[in-house]
């Protein structure tokens, strides 16, 4: 186990905390939000806002034995970009999500868990065509303790399994439900489809491709997470409804990074500018998906909770220190003189 960081206090920036940009100052100790005159670094000039919560960090679609690679390659990206909690989603059906394959993806998240600088959930995608080896993904989320599905594929899926398909996913949503593994789906097309996920439990309605899919989702309370990279006006893999269109249509809970927490940020940062303002803005990055995924704690900087943080520049917009768990895993640019200055200081170097 790492030595738990030394006690701090991030003086002279603006932080985000009870709902509000506010002059205060954030004390750390024992890597969660505390009070007391501990030693200062110095963040004049910059924001101190809640880690981002990133509801789709990264897709575990590598070959065999690239496993490890690829995971550490997704917590150097992440933790760069100011995700503290990140989910890694592992493809099960379709191409390139061969069970089997998957099974590997899903050791080896399992044996690099305690080596993690950031907290790197596991979920996985399960394409619909696959329903012969629905039993098979059932196993697997009860063996690793998976808590997240997201059922996908409907608009690829063959004529021949169309009937047998709700069946299967009926069964599957009462198995998951007896484990208490969240469920969801990606990339509904259709206000019907979204009503058969709504009536399945499948909740959680991602990256939805219609704004009539979004409204009925929104309509159900069902909570609707949108792809970010889509704020740029373009589309993105599936073709889904933009982040923008459906916070103007009221139909937008979360933002995730759909596999790019590069765009996480500065999608919150765009909005805040276009009108939303930034509280509330990166609460879709932050409060409200970790609420979404039952993680009440996460996503806010309060008292008692663990330190997940990131500093952003207010000058260049850039995120440029993340601390996870009142550690610092990543500074570059003026961020890291600051916090390298204050670990130089008798009292900090001390402890």
């Amino acid at each position: 186990m790492p030595a738990p960081p030394p006690p701090m206090r991030l003086v002279g920036a603006t932080v985000l905390r009870d709902g509000g940009l506010r002059q205060r100052t954030v004390a750390i100790e024992g890597g969660r939000i505390s009070g007391g005159p501990f030693p200062a670094v110095d963040l004049s000039g910059f924001l101190v806002l809640p880690g981002l919560v990133d509801l789709d960090t990264a897709r575990l679609d590598c070959s065999p034995g690239e496993e490890a690679s690829a995971l550490s390659n997704a917590e150097d990206t992440a933790s760069a970009n100011g995700v503290t909690t990140g989910w890694v989603m592992v493809p099960w059906g379709g191409d390139p999500g061969d069970p089997a394959r998957a099974e590997a993806a899903l050791r080896a998240l399992e044996a690099g868990r305690a080596r993690r600088r950031i907290d790197l959930r596991t979920g996985l995608r399960f394409d619909v065509s696959a329903v012969a080896t629905a039993e098979r993904l059932v196993g697997m989320v009860r063996r690793f303790g998976i808590g997240r599905v997201v059922f996908e594929g409907w608009s690829d899926c063959p004529p021949s399994l169309a009937s047998e398909v709700p069946r299967v996913l009926c069964r599957m949503a009462e198995a998951l439900d007896v484990l208490g593994c969240t469920y969801g789906s990606a990339g509904d097309r259709d206000g019907e489809t979204r009503e058969f996920h709504a009536m399945l439990g499948a909740r959680l309605c991602e990256r939805p491709v219609s704004a009539r899919a979004a409204a009925i989702a929104r309509a159900v309370g069902d909570p609707v997470v949108a792809p970010a990279p889509a704020l740029e006006g373009g589309t993105v893999e599936d073709g889904a409804v933009s982040a923008a269109q459906l916070i103007r249509l009221g139909c937008c809970d979360a933002l995730s990074s759909s596999g790019d927490p590069a765009r996480l940020a500065p999608a919150a940062l765009a909005l805040a500018e276009q009108g939303l303002g930034l509280p509330a803005a990166w609460r879709l990055v932050s409060e409200t998906p970790a609420e979404l995924l039952r993680l009440p704690g996460r996503g806010r900087i309060v008292c008692g909770q663990r330190a997940d943080l990131c500093v952003l520049s207010r000058r260049t917009g850039r995120i440029e220190a993340t601390l996870f768990a009142g550690r610092l895993i990543f500074a570059t640019g003026e961020a890291a003189c600051r916090f390298s200055a204050a670990a130089t200081t008798p009292a900090l170097a001390a402890e």
